[in-house]
């Protein structure tokens, strides 16, 4: 997804900079469209709030719903 191409690394105001363990933490966009929702929508990731809510929480949220009821990656049955 990611592989080769320019990323975007926003910050996000609502969030420390960094996590306990020094890693920083940034939102991830690829040509002006986030990499979480893209992943997200796939049913390839699942959204997780540690603490306080944070900037495009509500859309992770809807990507992550649409992607279970089209029963899309992890949501999807198992076929192995």
């Amino acid at each position: 997804m990611v592989y080769g191409q320019t990323v975007e690394l926003r910050a996000d105001p609502t969030q420390d900079d960094t996590d306990r363990y020094g890693r920083l933490l940034r939102h991830v966009y690829i040509d002006g469209q986030s990499a979480a929702v893209v992943l997200l929508e796939a049913g390839a990731a699942h959204e997780y709030t540690y603490d306080a809510p944070y900037i495009g929480q509500a859309e992770h949220r809807d990507a992550e719903h649409t992607a279970q009821a089209d029963a899309l990656g992890m949501w999807g049955s198992c076929t192995g």
